[in-house]
C-alpha cells in the first residue's frame, strides 16, 4: 500500500457528520460570544480573557520566529489533544465545541468591537486551525459515542487509536502549517 493510500485511509476515519456538528456547535459559541461579553458573564469570560492576557504578556511580535512558532504550535497542539481525549468523558467534546467558539468569539469581540467575528472564518490561519480543531473535536465525539450505551472498553480503545492517528497525521500538520503562516503574518504586520 502506498504512503498516499495509507494517508487517505487515515483521513477517511474522520466522521463528516461529527465534523460538521463540531463546526456548527463552534459557530453557536461564536454567535453567543457578543451576548456573553455584553452581559459580562464572568463564568464564560474568565478563561479566554485570562489566556489572552497571558499570551499578550509573554509573547511579543519582536520575539524570535521560532519562539513564537513553538509557543503557538505547542499551545494549539495541547489544546486540540485535550479535545480528543475529552471524548472519554462522553459529552465534553460537544460542550468544548461550543466553548471553543465562544472563547474565540469573546477575544475577537473584545479586540475588534464585534466587527472581527466574521474574520474568524476568513483569516488564512483560521482556514487551517479551525478545521484542525473541528477534526479533533469530532474524533473526541467519536470516542464519547463509542462509550455509549455499553461502555465496552475495547471499543473506546479502538476509537482512541483511530483518533490519535488522525491527530498525528492530519491535525498536527495542519497546526504546523497554520503556525508558520500565523507567525509570518505577525512578523509582517508588526
Amino acid at each position: 500500500m502506498s504512503l498516499s493510500q495509507e494517508y487517505l485511509n487515515i483521513v477517511t476515519l474522520i466522521n463528516l457528520k461529527l465534523f460538521l456538528l463540531s463546526c456548527f456547535l463552534f459557530s453557536v459559541g461564536v454567535v453567543l460570544s457578543p451576548l456573553v461579553v455584553k452581559k459580562n458573564l464572568k463564568i464564560f469570560l474568565f478563561y479566554p480573557l485570562w489566556m489572552w492576557n497571558l499570551l499578550k504578556k509573554y509573547l511579543n511580535p519582536q520575539d524570535h520566529f521560532l519562539k513564537l512558532f513553538l509557543f503557538i504550535f505547542l499551545l494549539n497542539s495541547g489544546s486540540l489533544f485535550c479535545n480528543l481525549v475529552s471524548g472519554f468523558l462522553m459529552i465534553f467534546p460537544f460542550i468544548f465545541s461550543v466553548l471553543l467558539g465562544m472563547h474565540v468569539g469573546i477575544i475577537m469581540f473584545k479586540e475588534t468591537g464585534g466587527w472581527g467575528l466574521m474574520a474568524i472564518f476568513l483569516n488564512p490561519v483560521s482556514l487551517l486551525e479551525l478545521p484542525a480543531a473541528w477534526i479533533s473535536l469530532s474524533m473526541g465525539m467519536e470516542i464519547g459515542i463509542s462509550l455509549y450505551p455499553d461502555f465496552v472498553f475495547s471499543h473506546v480503545v479502538d476509537s482512541f487509536w483511530e483518533g490519535l492517528s488522525v491527530y498525528i497525521f492530519v491535525v498536527i500538520p495542519l497546526l504546523a502549517i497554520s503556525g508558520i503562516i500565523e507567525v509570518t503574518m505577525i512578523k509582517i504586520h508588526r
